[in-house]
């Protein structure tokens, strides 16, 4: 079973100073080239919404907040009907409703909402407090992604990729995680990890940190974290409590 499907859309206008949070947040979370994640941005939500959300697990819709004290807030959405007819400026439970109603899908909805103050001007730019809220934002978002594909693990059948250059260690783990319904890829080098990483986009890593060379599972690790920063990696090492002594795990990318 995939990952959940995550799209996000930030709605706003960006020519009404703060009013803009949405699309900012869209914009710079598209350049963060999230795997699996869809980014999208616009003026206001409108019912052509509903079919992009009813392809997605989840659907975040993102938007300035004139009222917010917090920098930012993240709560859940539930589908409403519609109380009158429009073809556009639709609101986020709507969006759900008619992805319901139309197309049978039943995302989760979340609304992220940003502190705005200015949104009463005609000009571009944020304002310091705008910037904040969206910098805020956009460092919980990773994480919130993350922690969704985590579950997401649980109720399927998932890939998990293990590297290590001990084929007694490769042919445990394997039989290990099968006998649990996960599907395994395994490498016995930071090469072939490395490659078996780009094709079967594992939802979780097992990574033995010395393998053929003593720096070969460190160097995979800062690889495959370039290519994607949201995998879980766990290490597998002999060198074991002294290795997490010495090493700084958090700052290495590691989950574990």
């Amino acid at each position: 079973m995939p990952s959940e499907r995550i799209l996000v859309i930030g709605y706003g206008n960006p020519g009404r100073a703060d009013d803009g949070l949405g699309p900012a947040l869209a914009q710079r979370l598209e350049a963060m080239n999230i795997p699996g994640l869809t980014v999208e941005s616009d003026y206001q939500l409108s019912i052509e919404h509903a079919a992009m959300a009813a392809e997605h697990d989840i659907v975040l819709f993102a938007d300035a907040d004139g009222g917010s004290e917090a920098p930012y807030y993240l709560r859940r959405v539930e589908p409403a009907p519609a109380h009158r007819f429009t073809s556009h400026g639709v609101a986020p439970g709507e969006v759900l409703h008619l992805a319901h109603s139309c197309f049978n899908a039943s995302p989760k909805g979340y609304l992220l909402g940003m502190r705005a103050e200015v949104l009463d001007q005609y000009k571009e730019g944020l304002s310091a407090s705008a910037r904040e809220g969206l910098d805020a934002a956009l460092e919980y978002l990773p994480r919130f992604i993350a922690a969704n594909r985590r579950h997401s693990m649980q109720k399927g059948k998932h890939v998990i990729l293990c590297v290590d250059d001990d084929p007694d260690v490769l042919a445990s783990l394997g039989v290990i995680l099968a006998s649990g319904g996960y599907d395994v890829v395994t490498a016995s080098t930071g090469k072939e990890g490395l490659k078996a990483f780009r094709e079967s986009k594992p939802d979780l890593v097992i990574l033995d940190l010395m393998m053929e060379e003593v720096d070969a599972g460190t160097r995979l690790l800062e690889e495959m974290k370039a290519c994607d920063p949201l995998v879980p990696v766990f290490m597998l090492s002999s060198t074991g409590d002294y290795f997490m002594g010495a090493a700084d795990a958090d700052g290495m990318g590691l989950a574990g």
